[in-house]
């Protein structure tokens, strides 16, 4: 009995060893790897490799002002990779460029909208997206006159950044409580396309701002036309009736 527990003590005591040693190694595999990736990661750095998306957005739109100095979209992809990385006064500087240049001036006055936004300068942002509105009605008016002109039936929508400069101008006026310009603006783009679930659900958060929720509940309504089952809006709608 006693030989046997011997033996089974010295076949426990060797497999407790095999399995330390595994992890031993393991452990070892594991930190050289971290080491060699850090190792990498400087050689990049050191290369000059972007570390972000934002970076490598940065370093591509740079390039492409420092490929074409004359090309308006090149300082506008510039200028709107600044405002993704929160680099606001040199988007600035870099629209300032751009801003009167027909072809890119709705973008660059709403780019320059977020811009200031960033900075925490509220009235220059509405007056960006005030801006950007205005010119974005324009060239939709002239698209739409293009259109007819060819003989061609078909819509013309506000371009994104139009759109966009409705939604953040609205934002903005309902925080300064002005409530009947934030309506004036989010009218704007239901005038536009009365199917645009975001236009509705700004409509609605202007309204619960001004203390109106049956409007704003209306608004919610509207857009759950378009956003089926949108559990926000179906919540936003309960919270409503119960008050």
């Amino acid at each position: 009995m006693a030989h046997r527990n011997n033996a089974r003590s010295q076949r426990n005591g060797k497999g407790i060893e095999r399995v330390l040693t595994a992890i031993t190694v393991a452990s070892f595999l594991l930190v050289l790897c971290a080491v060699i990736g850090l190792l990498i990661v400087a050689q990049n750095i050191k290369e000059g490799a972007p570390r972000s998306l934002p970076e490598a957005r940065l370093q591509a739109a740079q390039a492409q002002v420092d490929a074409d100095p004359s090309d308006p979209e090149a300082y506008l992809a510039l200028g709107a990779a600044q405002n993704r990385a929160s680099m606001y006064s040199k988007a600035l500087d870099t629209l300032d460029k751009i801003i009167d240049v027909e072809a890119v001036r709705t973008a660059a006055w709403y780019q320059s909208g977020i811009a200031y936004r960033g900075l925490g300068r509220e009235d220059d942002a509405i007056d960006a997206f005030r801006q950007a509105l205005t010119f974005a009605e324009a060239d939709r008016d002239a698209r739409l006159a293009q259109l007819e002109q060819s003989g061609v039936t078909m819509d013309a929508y506000l371009p994104d950044e139009g759109a966009n400069a409705c939604i953040a101008l609205a934002e903005l006026l309902t925080a300064d409580g002005d409530y009947d310009g934030a309506r004036e603006a989010v009218q704007r783009l239901l005038d536009d396309d009365e199917t645009d679930a975001s236009a509705w659900l700004t409509l609605a958060a202007v309204e619960e701002a001004a203390g109106d929720d049956a409007s704003a509940a209306t608004a919610y309504r509207s857009a759950l036309r378009f956003l089926p089952d949108d559990p926000t809006i179906i919540e936003a709608l309960r919270r409503l009736d119960s008050e």
